[in-house]
């Protein structure tokens, strides 16, 4: 079956953001006098509400004696409002942290779209409706970079402080999964896709060909996760000079990180009647992305602190494998041409530092 992402990134955005914290990153920093302020370590928690949207894809493709077989399977709006804790630990002496973060929540009113193709020629196509869950981690190791000057910590304390840009490199891993379900609404016939050599020689030789056709409810799954490493950077930008009446300090904050990850999905297709059931079958493949934001960051004192922002996560695989197993007790490979996945949106977060 063949995957192919039905919403295309648009890494144009990244790159303008990018480009705009590095050239506002020029500004001059802070002298080092400046950093009289200090403390030894902080802890800052978060909690956040980040409601997105979100399509995916695959794309699977094999040759058989009939010619050239594709399958594409295209997720619509598979939307979720995320809400996600965060534990920050912060080091001043040398500058460090490590950045903790959970988020999950429920896919609800999404749509699957199934399509088989036989050498450019349609054979079949379902629309039906999806749920199902969406869970996020991840771990970030951050060491402050001399291109900026004092953690906001510190500069939440000294709010006189000159505007002044702080610069961190990330690296770390996340991890991000969902859990998908695609369902009917009526009862649905059970269809057979045996096109492939293997699938061919179970039909002539198992009991595959002697089943009738029979009725049933779809409830077919399909849990893909991407496991990834992530190296980026981290900036945010002072604005609280001069002083700003019921403000602490302000800043703009942007976030860039590549990503280098591991796709794999498992699905069960029930309604697939030359298919196994446990699993029907496996997608594995090496793939890339990138995760970006950019927000703004307000604090109405110095351990208390809102941020309002946009989010966007493109992850991306190519030249994969599909192994798929069949009713008869054997396997078929194929090709995993291509995996897609987008989610993005507006957040906001609230933070209380310790």
């Amino acid at each position: 079956m063949k995957t192919i992402l039905s919403v295309q990134p648009n890494p144009v955005i990244v790159l303008i953001a990018a480009g705009l914290m590095i050239f506002l990153g020029s500004r001059p920093s802070l002298s080092q006098e400046n950093l009289s302020v200090r403390r030894k370590d902080d802890v800052c928690l978060r909690t956040g509400y980040w409601p997105t949207r979100a399509d995916a894809s695959w794309q699977t493709s094999f040759s058989s004696k009939s010619g050239s077989c594709i399958s594409r399977l295209k997720y619509h709006d598979l939307d979720a409002d995320l809400l996600s804790i965060e534990v920050d630990i912060l080091r001043h002496a040398p500058a460090f942290g490590l950045n903790l973060l959970f988020a999950a929540a429920p896919i609800n009113n999404g749509r699957s779209q199934d399509t088989d193709y036989e050498n450019s020629r349609r054979l079949s196509e379902s629309k039906n409706p999806v749920d199902g869950r969406v869970d996020l981690w991840s771990l970030e190791g951050r060491i402050t970079l001399p291109l900026g000057t004092a953690p906001h910590s510190l500069r939440a304390r000294a709010p006189k402080l000159s505007p002044a840009w702080h610069w961190q490199g990330i690296l770390g891993i996340q991890h991000y999964q969902d859990s998908l379900r695609m369902f009917s609404t009526r009862p649905l016939p059970t269809t057979s896709r045996l096109d492939s050599q293997e699938s061919r020689s179970a039909q002539d030789n198992g009991p595959i060909a002697n089943r009738e056709q029979t009725v049933g409810w779809l409830n077919s799954y399909y849990h893909f996760t991407w496991d990834a490493i992530k190296i980026g950077l981290k900036s945010t930008w002072n604005l609280t000079h001069p002083p700003i009446p019921l403000c602490h300090f302000l800043e703009i904050g942007g976030k860039v990180t590549p990503l280098l990850a591991h796709y794999l999905g498992t699905g069960i297709w029930n309604l697939e009647d030359d298919f196994a059931q446990n699993p029907s079958f496996h997608h594995k493949a090496y793939g890339y992305g990138v995760s970006a934001e950019l927000s703004l960051i307000y604090h109405p004192w110095a351990a208390i602190g809102f941020e309002l922002g946009w989010q966007y996560l493109w992850l991306a695989a190519d030249g994969g494998t599909d192994i798929t197993y069949y009713y008869s007790g054997e396997k078929g490979k194929s090709n995993l041409d291509e995996v897609r996945l987008l989610r993005q949106g507006v957040f906001v977060k609230s933070a209380i530092y310790f």
